[in-house]
């Protein structure tokens, strides 16, 4: 059986706001200057991130309540997407582009 960690009240709290029409989630942006080379990118969120139980785990309830547990399916893969931005590829593309990933229900990203 997998090791259980009871969800915070705070954490308790946000999973009951999510809703279809009101999604709890964060989408973070990062710019970097020149290439990006997607293998190191992918070295750097394993070393840095799944350092940490939590980026590999989901939610389980049960009678006790809501609980973390360890993802036996956990794929970084379906994690981390290539896009690359249509027309001059600047500010107001990336704009939209975010703000479809945070749009209920749409997937914005494509593996190009």
């Amino acid at each position: 059986m997998p090791a259980r960690e009871p969800m915070s009240h705070v954490d308790t709290a946000w999973l009951r706001m999510d809703q279809p029409n009101n999604l709890m989630q964060i989408v973070g942006v990062m710019l970097f200057d020149g290439t990006l080379d997607p293998d190191r990118l992918r070295s750097s969120i394993e070393k840095r991130l799944l350092a940490y139980d939590r980026f590999k785990q989901v939610i389980q309830q049960d009678d006790a309540g809501y609980s973390w547990v360890d993802d036996p399916e956990f794929d970084l893969d379906q994690h981390l997407h290539h896009a690359i931005l249509p027309g001059a590829a600047g500010k107001p593309e990336l704009q939209r582009f975010v703000a479809d990933l945070a749009a209920p229900g749409k997937t914005a990203w494509c593996r190009c």
